[in-house]
């Protein structure tokens, strides 16, 4: 679930900000640090690049980063600042539960399930709004 809630933010990223990895402010470290773990992933998987997307190689605290740093472009899907943060701090906490080898409470689970279904929902929303207004225009 929490590679679910990662590769959400992911794809949110992409659709708001693209894939050129300039857009998203941050500094030229982290991006050489992404592009070093796909140079890294595909000698793994012997010359084959299972993801092009340099996003994809981003630490989960990079995600938080590149949303606050460009709200007001996400505000939009997330609608409130605070409860973007409570939830992601509130993923974060269990994906270093589960990264110690500790296992969750059933509640915890059906929380984070919760709040990975509710940003699936609101990219979800988001989009359908915008294929409307592209539809509206075409008319």
């Amino acid at each position: 679930m929490v590679i679910e809630f990662e590769n959400t933010l992911r794809k949110i990223i992409i659709d708001v900000l693209g894939t050129n990895s300039t857009n998203y402010g941050i500094s030229n470290d982290r991006i050489e640090k992404w592009e070093e773990k796909k140079v890294i992933e595909t000698k793994k998987n012997k010359g084959v690049s299972r993801e092009s997307r340099t996003i994809y190689y981003s630490d989960f605290y990079d995600l938080k980063t590149i949303i606050i740093k460009k709200w007001d472009l996400f505000l939009p899907i997330f609608k409130d600042k605070k409860r973007f943060e409570i939830f992601f701090d509130e993923i974060e906490s269990y994906r270093n539960t589960i990264s110690h080898g500790r296992e969750l409470l059933k509640s915890q689970l059906l929380l984070m399930e919760g709040i990975v279904l509710d940003f699936k929902n609101q990219k979800t929303m988001h989009h359908n709004k915008n294929e409307k207004k592209k539809i509206t225009l075409l008319k």
